[in-house]
């Protein structure tokens, strides 16, 4: 952490780093007591807060016992969606992205022999920062996305056609398996190779390769939808829309961290034992002159 950071930094923020350079569980209670200090949520008052589902978010057992203490709602948002649904993705960030992209051009006109290092960051961004920031595209933001006022129509049939041609070629695949299956309990012993008539492959591919009457076909047989490979057990379970700062998901989790803390002083009870009786075999069996200095 440098002072440099906070150059020209807004009123109010804070500026924090981390050792993998991205937000951590420790980094996002800070900035939800943060948030706490500024909007002053109550348990009369509560406050919604969105989400994605990154594991800071999701499985952050001290941001869900601050955020129910204040009366805030953490509300995870289903996995794949947050670029229809999540309002900063929907209305803020492009503006952002323009007024940053403005400002990078303006300061590398500006200073030609600098380049942009970690401490113009701050300084950039809260210039765009105030550049974008409005009531309306705040409005806008949750508007957009059918959350306030509360809207399911923003969302046409076109929106879900990339998942139902998904779940169709779920479908037709279980149906194929279930009949190849079928057909391999109902064939029969295959007969005798001797029995079988010759096949001429040279004039059977002679005929296909002659055969020009089949050219017509469908937009599906040249460009067909993309195949869904099945479900993997192995793959990790679909991002569900669910209340992530009250029960039963906090108590499942804290029910989790308490096995956890439950093996972990298991073990360490064993290691204990170890070498406690490791100590006592060597203090019996070592000569005292023989002792490591």
């Amino acid at each position: 952490m440098a002072p440099e950071l906070t150059i020209v930094a807004i009123p109010g923020i804070i500026v924090t780093i981390s050792d993998t350079e991205d937000i951590n569980s420790e980094l996002f209670v800070k900035w939800l007591q943060h948030f706490i200090e500024y909007v002053k949520p109550s348990t009369e008052k509560k406050v919604l807060i969105l989400l994605d589902g990154h594991t800071t978010h999701s499985k952050n057992l001290e941001a869900f016992i601050l955020a129910e203490s204040h009366g805030i709602v953490l509300l995870q948002l289903p996995g794949h969606t947050i670029n229809r649904l999540q309002p900063l993705n929907v209305r803020f960030f492009k503006p952002m992205e323009f007024c940053f992209s403005q400002g990078l051009e303006t300061f590398l006109r500006r200073n030609p022999d600098n380049i942009v290092s970690q401490y113009n960051m701050t300084g950039l961004l809260s210039d765009d920062y105030a550049k974008t920031v409005s009531i309306s595209t705040i409005m806008n933001g949750f508007k957009s996305t059918g959350i306030w006022p509360v809207d399911r129509t923003v969302f046409s049939e076109s929106d879900f056609i990339a998942a139902n041609a998904l779940l169709e070629n779920d479908s037709e695949k279980a149906n194929e398996d279930s009949e190849a299956e079928n057909l391999r309990e109902t064939t029969t012993e295959p007969k005798d190779d001797a029995t079988e008539p010759p096949v001429h492959s040279d004039s059977t591919e002679q005929n296909k390769n002659c055969n020009t009457t089949d050219l017509n076909a469908s937009i599906e047989e040249i460009d067909p939808l993309p195949q869904n490979k099945g479900y993997d057990e192995r793959r990790k379970a679909s991002q569900l829309a669910v209340i992530v700062s009250t029960t039963p998901y906090k108590d499942k989790l804290e029910n989790k961290r308490k096995q956890r803390q439950k093996s972990t002083k298991k073990v360490k009870k064993i290691l204990s034992f170890l070498l406690l009786l490791f100590l006592k075999h060597v203090t019996v069996n070592l000569p005292f002159e023989n002792l490591p200095r």
